[in-house]
C-alpha cells in the first residue's frame, strides 16, 4: 500500500511539473488531495477473520436493538432451541467480568462442560441416573439473541440452564450471559438477567436478576434476592449495579447492595 501511495505521489508531482501553466493555488489543491489519500491509507483498519467466532454467530439468528431488557418472568418463558458446546462456550466465556454478583459463574460453568462431556460419549442417561443429592444432574446452554454494536461488534445473549438431583437440597437456574464481541474479539462477560432458586426444607431461596441495556451501550443490573426460613418473614436483600460497556470491555460504574430486610410474607 505504501509503494503504491509513493508511485501515485511520483505521478502527481510529474503531472503538475510537466503539465501546462497553472493558476496561481492549483498546486496546493494537488498537494492538499496526496495529504488527504495519505490520511486515508494510514487510518485504514483492518479487522482480522475470526472463524471460530464466525461460526457461533450463525447460531444466534434472533436479533434484537436497544433498548433491550430481560426480567426473571420473560426467563421462564425462554425455551431454548439448538444447544451450544463446550468448545463454543469456553469461547464466549473466556473473560468474566469480576464482581461479586458473578461468583457461582464459573462453578456452574465448570458443572455444563463435565455433563456434555458424559453427552459427547453416550453415556449420560446412565451417568445422571447415578447422580448423588445435590448434585448438578442436567445442564444445557442455549443461544438467544444479538444486537450489533458497530462493524464485526455485537452484544450475544445467551443462556446456561441447570438442576441439580430432585431432591433436598434442591437448586436450579436460569442465567441469562451476555457477551461482549468487539471487532471479532471476543470481550468480556457478564450475568445479564437470571432467575434461580431453591432450598432444604423449610428453608428456600429465590433469587432474580432484571437486566437494561440503553441505546448508549449502559446495563442497569437489578438483584433481588428472597430467603424464606420457615418464619413469619423473609429476608430480602436487593441491589443496583450501573455498567458501561465499551469496546468489549466492561465497567462498573455503580454497585449499590442494600443490607438485607425482613418483609412479612404475603398471603
Amino acid at each position: 500500500m505504501k509503494k503504491h501511495l509513493v508511485i501515485l505521489l511520483a505521478i502527481l508531482v510529474f503531472i503538475t511539473a510537466c503539465g501546462p501553466d497553472k493558476k496561481e493555488g492549483e498546486v496546493s489543491i494537488v498537494a492538499s488531495n496526496i495529504a488527504i489519500i495519505g490520511s486515508v491509507v494510514k487510518d485504514a483498519e483492518i479487522i482480522e477473520a475470526n472463524p471460530d467466532l464466525e461460526a457461533v454467530l450463525q447460531l444466534f439468528p434472533i436479533t434484537e436493538k436497544t433498548p433491550f431488557a430481560l426480567t426473571s418472568e420473560q426467563i421462564d418463558k425462554i425455551e431454548g432451541k439448538g444447544t451450544l458446546k463446550t468448545k463454543q462456550v469456553r469461547l464466549l466465556s473466556q473473560s468474566v467480568a469480576k464482581n461479586a454478583l458473578f461468583l457461582e459463574v464459573e462453578y456452574a460453568l465448570n458443572d455444563f462442560y463435565k455433563i456434555d462431556s458424559v453427552k459427547a460419549r453416550g453415556t449420560y442417561k446412565d451417568w445422571a441416573d447415578q447422580r448423588d443429592l445435590g448434585q448438578t444432574q442436567q445442564s444445557d446452554v442455549y443461544p438467544l439473541y444479538k444486537i450489533e454494536t458497530g462493524n464485526a461488534s455485537y452484544v450475544l445473549f445467551w443462556m446456561l440452564d441447570y438442576s441439580t438431583v430432585e431432591a433436598c437440597p434442591y437448586s436450579w437456574a436460569k442465567t441469562v450471559f451476555a457477551t461482549a464481541i468487539h471487532k471479532n474479539k471476543v470481550g468480556e462477560t457478564i450475568v445479564f438477567a437470571e432467575h434461580s432458586g431453591g432450598g432444604d426444607a423449610p428453608v428456600s431461596f429465590d433469587r432474580r436478576i432484571k437486566g437494561n441495556l440503553d441505546e448508549d451501550w449502559k446495563i442497569t443490573l437489578n438483584l433481588k434476592e428472597e430467603l424464606d426460613q420457615d418464619e413469619p418473614k423473609i429476608e430480602i436483600t436487593e441491589g443496583l449495579y450501573e455498567l458501561e460497556m465499551k469496546d468489549g470491555i466492561v465497567v462498573f460504574t455503580k454497585e449499590d447492595k442494600k443490607k438485607p430486610r425482613q418483609e412479612k410474607k404475603k398471603l
